[in-house]
C-alpha cells in the first residue's frame, strides 16, 4: 500500500508483472508487463517514494522502475538481486535480500554493496536496526542492518529436519519460526 498522486494505491507483482490498482475502487492505475512466466515466484514490490522495486527469482532478476504521469517506466534493470522466498527490505536508502541463495545488499542504483554466501534459499524480518533472518538450513542469524558490511552477531540452530522458507516473525522479544515439517 502507498500513495501516489494524492491516491491511496497498491502495488501487486503477479505471473504478468506490476500492476498498481486504486485502493477505493480497485481500478487499474497501471500496468508494468515483467515476469512472464507465472512460476517463478515474484515477490512484494518495494515502493520508495515515486519508485518501485520489483525482484523474481529463478534468474529473472529485478528492475527500479519510476511513474512518469500514470505509467510506469524502467530505471534500470539487473540479475543481482533475484528473489524467490522472500522479498527484498529497504533500509536506509539500501534493499537488502536473499538473491536466489545469496544474501545481499544493494543501493537504489543496483550497485551491490555486500555479500554472504552458504546460508541456502532464505527470509528475513527486520527490527531494531537488526536483521532476523532465517537460513535454508534452519538456523536464526541476527545481524546487523547494515548497508556497508554484513556483521553477523548470532547464530542458532533451530531445526533439524525440512526447509525452512517462511519468514521469521518477532513479537514480545521472541523470534517466531516454522519449517516445512511444522516444527
Amino acid at each position: 500500500a502507498f500513495e501516489h498522486d494524492g491516491r491511496d494505491c497498491l502495488a501487486s507483482l503477479s505471473g504478468d508483472g506490476l500492476v498498481v490498482l486504486d485502493r477505493a475502487d480497485g481500478r487499474e492505475l497501471a500496468f508494468f508487463e515483467w515476469v512472464k512466466n507465472p512460476q517463478i515466484y515474484p515477490a512484494t514490490p518495494v515502493v520508495i517514494g515515486d519508485r518501485i522495486f520489483i525482484s523474481a527469482g529463478y534468474d529473472r532478476g529485478c528492475a527500479m522502475l519510476r511513474f512518469t504521469g500514470d505509467a510506469l517506466e524502467p530505471i534500470w534493470e539487473s540479475r543481482v538481486m533475484r528473489t524467490k522466498m522472500s522479498g527484498s527490505i529497504l533500509w536506509q536508502d539500501h534493499l537488502i535480500g536473499f538473491d536466489e541463495s545469496i544474501l545481499k545488499c544493494i543501493d537504489l542504483d543496483g550497485k551491490m554493496k555486500w555479500r554472504v554466501r552458504g546460508l541456502g534459499t532464505g527470509s528475513m524480518t527486520i527490527a531494531g536496526g537488526r536483521l532476523v533472518i532465517l537460513d535454508g538450513k534452519g538456523q536464526v542469524i541476527v545481524a546487523e542492518a547494515n548497508p556497508e558490511e554484513y556483521v553477523e552477531l548470532s547464530k542458532q540452530s533451530v531445526f533439524d529436519d525440512g526447509t525452512a522458507w517462511s519468514s521469521p516473525v518477532l513479537s514480545g522479544g521472541r523470534i517466531y519460526c516454522r519449517s516445512s515439517k511444522g516444527q
